[in-house]
């Protein structure tokens, strides 16, 4: 993906408060081939289309617009949820109800 936006070096540090113990070196040392091997790999963009949507939006006979949005990952969990009502009319709300 760097490739693709003209990335040619990537500078990695690590953000490691000392003093340093040898089991912060390891686990630094780790994430480092971790994060290389990563590199190396191609992306396929078709790893990434995983965000499922869903929407309703009703209310407008009784005067109210309900909006009601979901969006959620697959793969990294990341969700979202909108639910808002907006009076708009209030005088249908108001005959309908009589």
């Amino acid at each position: 993906m760097l490739r693709e936006l003209g990335v040619e070096t990537l500078v990695v540090a690590a953000d490691i408060a000392g003093p340093l113990q040898d089991s912060d070196i390891e686990r630094a040392q780790v994430s480092l081939v971790e994060a290389e091997r990563a590199a190396l790999t191609e992306v396929n963009r078709k790893d990434f289309i995983s965000f499922r949507e869903d929407y309703e939006v009703y209310g407008a006979s009784a005067g109210t617009i309900q909006f009601m949005y979901s969006g959620s990952c697959e793969k990294c969990h990341l969700a979202v949820e909108i639910d808002t009502r907006k009076p708009f009319w209030p005088e249908v709300g108001r005959a309908v109800a009589t």
